[in-house]
């Protein structure tokens, strides 16, 4: 099983990158604070340590976060709005299971 979660890139020789454990970063960054939202394997089907720190993500959380990155003040008109919202939605119905 996949799940979705917050995560900050890593510094390796001076380049930033993702974490070896992340299967897919990347996505929506947010400048504000430097995180990405990418796919990890739950624990159940790995055999690996990944951080507890991780915030862990829902469809929810990852669809509120991407209004507030893409419209931080909030203005944006009803279209741009349902865009970002439908954004997150299809990423997440095609990432996580």
């Amino acid at each position: 099983m996949k799940i979705a979660v917050e995560y900050m890139k890593h510094l390796v020789d001076g380049v930033e990158v993702d974490p070896e454990w992340i299967i897919s970063g990347g996505h929506f960054p947010n400048t504000d604070n430097n995180t990405y939202i990418g796919v990890v394997l739950s624990k159940d089907v790995r055999n690996y340590y990944i951080p507890s720190t991780l915030k862990v993500m829902t469809k929810n959380s990852i669809q509120s976060r991407n209004l507030g990155i893409s419209h931080p003040d909030m203005l944006a008109n009803n279209d741009e709005l349902t865009e970002a919202h439908n954004t997150a939605k299809d990423w997440v119905a095609t990432n996580i299971q």
